[in-house]
């Protein structure tokens, strides 16, 4: 059961380890997140970004298995 103090805003509250964490799953550097975060976005926005980036680490191995199966043809 969910406790009712749980429930509402507070479940949503993102803070700079959880944006800088999911930016890290995307495979963004802590370099790229500290220029990203000294542009004054807020940590809040800085999540969304990351929800709506491409994860290049998947895209270049879908593209790796692509090529292969290609050149199979």
């Amino acid at each position: 059961e969910i406790m009712p103090s749980l429930v509402g805003s507070e479940m949503c509250i993102r803070d700079r380890a959880y944006s800088e964490g999911v930016l890290k799953l995307q495979g963004f550097t802590d370099d790229q997140f500290d220029k990203a975060k000294a542009t004054g976005l807020s940590d809040s926005r800085l999540y969304k970004m990351a929800g709506n980036a491409v994860t290049v680490n998947v895209i270049s191995e879908i593209g790796k298995i692509i090529n292969k199966a290609d050149s199979k043809i």
